[in-house]
């Protein structure tokens, strides 16, 4: 493995991990910076936009890692 993929491994690692984090527990996750979600609607909202989109990014990134050819739009994109 060269250095743009291992940075894409790293990145996508780091968007996963923070991607579950949003997904289980996307209030506690959003107090650390002070926003409230105070109603399920709130809840849900927050779990697509920390949770959803940021497990895409890093499924995303860790098939750029995987393909070869598809290195440059995932460091494009990370």
């Amino acid at each position: 493995m060269n250095f743009p993929r291992g940075v894409l491994l790293v990145t996508a690692l780091i968007f996963l991990a923070f991607g579950a984090w949003g997904f289980a527990a996307p209030a506690h996750m959003l107090t650390l910076v002070e926003v409230e979600v105070p109603t399920p609607t709130a809840v849900a909202d927050a779990r697509a936009q920390y949770g959803g989109f940021t497990l895409g990014m890093g499924v995303f990134l860790l098939l750029c890692v995987a393909r070869k050819d598809w290195t440059a739009a995932g460091l494009a994109a990370g």
